[in-house]
């Protein structure tokens, strides 16, 4: 699998400038940063959730985790669970599970990115598969990824 029909598309409408990174087969976003060779506190993780019966991306650098607790006021519902792959993968066609890229507005999904990640000046993350990152200027990212930026890290 190559990067995501979707955002491979997405970016080049949008003029984006990115670099596609190959690297070994990889299973978590650490493991993935170390196969680019980028700070592992630089790589994005996406990680999905379910609050008040909707599914939400939330984008945290690597080396940190979601605190649900920040999640249930910035979704203002108590009942908020991180999801399990089979939860969602049906949302991301063109991704494998666990390797969707940072971008909810591609697949109709809101998308939340810690305040924490505002500060990068390039993002990484996975393209749409195990085998693949990419790299772009973070200001690209913000600019069209219209990701509501909060804190949601811990």
């Amino acid at each position: 699998m190559a990067i995501a029909s979707r955002l491979d598309e997405f970016l080049k409408n949008k003029r984006v400038g990115f670099e596609v990174i190959p690297h070994r087969k990889t299973d978590t976003a650490v493991e993935t940063a170390q196969a680019d060779g980028v700070p592992v506190a630089l790589f994005a993780k996406v990680v999905m959730v379910k609050g008040g019966g909707q599914h939400a991306m939330v984008v945290v650098p690597a080396d940190l985790r979601v605190d649900l607790f920040k999640l249930q006021d910035v979704l203002d519902t108590p009942d908020v669970k991180i999801e399990h792959e089979r939860e969602f993968a049906s949302a991301f066609p063109d991704s494998q599970p666990g390797a969707m890229p940072p971008f909810g507005v591609l697949y109709g999904v809101p998308c939340y990115l810690d305040y924490r990640m505002v500060a990068w000046d390039e993002i990484y993350f996975n393209a749409g598969d195990h085998e693949e990152s990419i790299g772009m200027k973070m200001v690209d990212y913000l600019r069209v990824a219209k990701a509501t930026i909060v804190d949601v890290a811990a």
